[in-house]
């Protein structure tokens, strides 16, 4: 299936109010939250029923993930802390991902995806290997999306943002963003160098 043709589903309906399920450690760097993720997180808490998951091993890393949705405004952008969730194995990881069910679930390892791609409608696979195009923030207001297109979080989300994290994205967007590509053997899945990325593709 082409690009286009998976892309589809995913533009034509507006994400507003989906369940978005984000394997933390694909927006982060050692557990702070990438500079450059945090407009389209704000705008995620804001939008959808978002959810973190993070596999971990020590409870220090679950309280320092915590810390990183607090110090990026993410509580106050609309992020339930009950939402930010974790697991110790990768089996834990797509038991809890299967019972959420979510509409869009995004992660970097193919082994998860791989077994989640029958079981969930639509898969962000996450490859920062891939050349990032410029990006720009999602616009800071806006009518409701529809056919697809997104709008962003209250101005006051975005005035939440600690000075701890910043806002990584240029003022200015690009005209236009090809879309993210298609995996060869999951029509499902997309691939795109970053959840910023892959939502700017669908506002685009």
């Amino acid at each position: 299936m082409g690009t286009t043709d998976a892309h589809s589903p995913l533009k034509k309906h507006s994400y507003f109010g989906w369940k978005v399920l984000i394997n933390f450690r694909v927006v982060s760097e050692s557990l702070a939250i990438r500079p450059s993720e945090v407009d389209t997180l704000l705008h995620l808490a804001a939008a959808c029923d978002l959810y973190f998951l993070t596999q971990v091993e020590q409870d220090a890393e679950e309280e320092a993930v915590r810390e990183a949705c607090r110090a990026c405004g993410l509580f106050d952008a609309g992020l339930l802390p009950c939402k930010v969730l974790f697991c110790s194995t990768q089996k834990g990881k797509e038991a809890i991902s299967r019972q959420l069910m979510p509409a869009i679930f995004m992660d970097s390892e193919f082994a998860t995806i791989q077994y989640l791609a029958a079981h969930l409608p639509h898969i962000a696979m996450i490859d920062r290997t891939l050349a990032t195009p410029t990006l720009a923030a999602i616009p800071s207001s806006g009518p409701a999306a529809t056919d697809g297109a997104a709008t962003s979080s209250s101005a006051s989300a975005s005035s939440s943002t600690s000075s701890s994290c910043p806002a990584g994205a240029p003022a200015s967007a690009e005209a236009s963003l090809p879309p993210c590509r298609a995996h060869p053997m999951y029509p499902n899945i997309l691939v795109s160098p970053s959840v910023s990325y892959f939502f700017r593709t669908l506002s685009a």
